[in-house]
């Protein structure tokens, strides 16, 4: 609603969806299209459109559409860490490979979301503990990034990853120490 304040600029477009999508819910889809219609189009003041449109004056309609837009997004960030439990449970059943499709499926449908680098770890570490040695470097290096030479997941002759996938889960403690212990361990 800021974007209607003021100058319009691109941090103001998420707002203005969940404004709309307030009227929508709240008043009616021929309320929001006259409303729409009004703002894009120039009819006059936007706030007598919200007037008109909806029968609420600006403050009353700015909290409304807050606090419908509050409770969206509440709804939509339980829903992503909702599905991203489903992973985390089988995970702990030890059940890996439904757990990596789980993982998979959240991925899938919220690459981006606040937790999406904890769901990438642990697909790599089920890809570890199922034995898939070259999945589970490339979902590691997915999570680390540029910064597995750093923290000496990745020696400078290769992936110690991948040496230790040939030397089995033992090889990795040899050849990563506790960092390997970290990275491996079953829970």
């Amino acid at each position: 609603m800021q974007g209607l304040e003021g100058s319009h600029g691109l941090e103001d477009y998420a707002e203005d969806y969940l404004a709309f999508l307030y009227v929508e819910e709240e008043h009616g889809v021929g309320a929001l299209h006259a409303l729409a219609g009004d703002v894009v189009e120039g009819r006059g003041d936007y706030r007598a459109a919200i007037r008109a449109r909806t029968g609420e004056d600006w403050p009353a309609f700015r909290d409304n559409a807050r606090r419908h837009a509050h409770t969206k997004l509440r709804l939509i960030e339980k829903g992503i860490r909702l599905a991203s439990w489903v992973g985390y449970a089988r995970y702990q059943e030890r059940d890996y490979a439904a757990a990596a499709a789980a993982f998979n499926a959240f991925l899938a449908a919220h690459p981006d979301a606040y937790c999406a680098g904890l769901a990438r770890y642990y697909r790599a570490k089920c890809d570890w503990l199922r034995g898939r040695w070259e999945d589970a470097e490339a979902g590691f290096r997915a999570v680390t990034g540029h910064h597995a030479r750093e923290v000496g997941l990745v020696s400078a002759r290769g992936s110690a990853v991948r040496a230790a996938g040939s030397l089995g889960r033992a090889g990795v403690d040899r050849s990563l120490g506790s960092a390997g212990r970290i990275l491996t361990a079953g829970g």
